[in-house]
């Protein structure tokens, strides 16, 4: 009921931050994942490399999805049920540890973080990545451990988010240690454990996907250098120092989700949960020092890598939560449902918990009003906690409405722009710029995909106030959608115009004009 009840609040929440029949917010990244696999279908090599590493997940699912519908909102559509799910079952992982209350916890702060929520409202692979974390967490701690779908899941999860290694890699460090390891450590392997590593089938799957894509099997692992080659960040020890701040700007206002963490984390290795704190710390510590590396490295860190750690704390949260119980004080002796299967005793056992009392505190209540206490502390501490809520974020709001109306300009000038495209290919001459269409970065991809262009004819622009007409840019033969949304600081308000104007020695021509969204697309000529 729990788990159902946060699933349902999960899309209400989505729904009210970007309502999901207007425009999608797709991200950049998401509309060229769909390009890629157009050209992957098609039999086209990518013209030029493009700022996103390749998810072979998101092709499958959002590329036919795109060849059916031609319709972005389809895909939102479906990260907000892969985060809803993915909080879902959060509330059950967590409840078959530490009670309702830490299920509810879990469930609650997931459907309300801010940068979750964002991930999922822009299509991204956050959520795929989550769910299947979570699907492999059920798994592996049912009653009879399901080692088969531990690693399907962790194989669909790693291409959609290859930090899903650091887990994999950690359990398969742990079966070979026990497997040969010194005599002290070693046990025998549970049967079928050997299974996790279905997860590894997702590097192969990688390199034949990017092959198809570029005719280069390791592209993948070269997107974030070549893109730190062309936006140099600061490297070495600077590197790391940003990549701090970084993790402090992330963690600092979920400080006390932190700290229900680390209890959690000290509950779980008292009560000897192996797996769910061995994957937890991989996930949270593992990702952490990958963000230092590539920062050591000199590549760009956005914020929204650090979604695993963020994740990763509130699953220690919950289970910390669970610790202060809500239970009755007499007549319930039971203890809390641990990992079930194996017993202590058996030496293959990797998730049975040590035969202890699990709460710090209990307080005394029964009946109805004791689920009720558990739930409603549960949601208002995880929505305390957790730092800016989706539900009432409103730098996420105003982020969504930016990203939504860019994309619903796009889409109102689509059919001028073709136009506009084949009369440009008509007139153009051998000294004419290369690109036809100067468009915003974020809807670069889609503008390629949607006008069945390369990607060499479109050029992103991601500062409007580089426009410089009496310089050449843009150039004459040359179109630009124009976007006030994307141009807040109206750097480039000349290129507003209705009628033909001339401007610093070119003329500029409207071909479309809708000031009500802010949009315009105007030719660029001689006179």
């Amino acid at each position: 009921m729990a788990a159902a009840a946060i699933f349902a609040a999960t899309i209400v929440i989505a729904n009210a931050v970007s309502p999901l029949r207007s425009a999608a917010p797709v991200a950049y990244d998401t509309s060229a994942i769909v390009l890629q696999f157009d050209r992957i279908v098609s039999g086209k090599i990518l013209e030029q490399p493009i700022p996103t590493t390749p998810k072979p997940l998101l092709s499958v699912i959002y590329g036919p999805i795109w060849e059916v519908t031609h319709d972005w909102r389809p895909m939102v559509w479906l990260a907000v049920l892969a985060l809803a799910a993915s909080a879902a079952l959060a509330t059950v992982l967590s409840s078959r540890f530490a009670g309702l209350g830490a299920g509810v916890f879990a469930g609650v702060a997931i459907a309300t973080s801010s940068m979750l929520m964002w991930e999922a409202l822009r299509a991204l692979a956050t959520p795929w990545a989550v769910l299947g974390w979570m699907v492999a967490g059920l798994a592996i701690t049912a009653e009879r451990p399901r080692y088969w779908l531990v690693g399907v899941a962790l194989m669909l999860a790693t291409l959609a988010r290859i930090e899903t290694l650091i887990p994999l890699a950690l359990a398969t460090m742990t079966l070979v240690v026990m497997r040969v390891g010194p005599a002290s450590v070693r046990r025998p392997v549970p049967r079928g454990a050997w299974l996790v590593l279905i997860g590894f089938t997702a590097l192969p799957v990688m390199l034949v996907h990017d092959w198809l894509l570029i005719r280069d099997p390791f592209y993948w692992a070269g997107v974030s250098g070549d893109y730190a080659a062309v936006h140099p960040a600061t490297s070495g020890l600077g590197g790391i120092v940003r990549v701090l701040r970084l993790l402090r700007v992330v963690l600092v206002p979920m400080i006390g989700m932190v700290a229900l963490g680390v209890l959690g984390m000290a509950l779980m290795w008292r009560q000897r949960h192996w797996v769910l704190s061995g994957a937890i710390l991989s996930i949270a510590v593992g990702v952490a020092a990958f963000l230092l590396m590539i920062g050591y490295l000199g590549y760009t860190v956005p914020g929204r890598y650090a979604a695993p750690v963020v994740v990763a704390v509130i699953i220690a949260a919950a289970i910390g939560y669970g610790g202060f119980r809500v239970g009755p004080l007499r007549g319930d002796r039971r203890r809390p449902s641990s990992i079930r299967g194996m017993t202590e005793d058996d030496p293959a056992d990797l998730t049975t918990a040590a035969d202890r009392p699990f709460p710090l505190l209990s307080i005394g209540t029964t009946g109805w009003w004791r689920t009720a206490a558990i739930v409603l502390v549960g949601m208002v501490a995880a929505v305390s906690l957790s730092g800016p809520s989706a539900a009432r974020d409103a730098t996420l709001t105003a982020a969504a409405r930016v990203s939504r109306e860019t994309h619903e300009g796009a889409t109102l000038a689509t059919s001028a722009l073709r136009a506009a495209v084949i009369q440009a290919r008509a007139q153009r001459g051998a000294n004419d710029a290369p690109a036809l269409l100067v468009v915003p970065s974020l809807v670069r991809p889609r503008m390629a995909l949607e006008l069945g262009l390369s990607l060499t004819e479109v050029d992103p622009i991601s500062d409007f106030g580089a426009v410089d007409l009496a310089k050449g840019y843009p150039a004459p033969g040359q179109i630009v959608l124009y976007q006030q949304v994307a141009d807040p600081g109206r750097l480039a308000a000349e290129l507003g115009v209705t009628t033909s104007t001339e401007i610093d020695g070119v003329v500029l021509d409207p071909v479309f004009v809708d000031p009500t969204s802010g949009t315009w697309v105007v030719a660029i000529r001689r006179p």
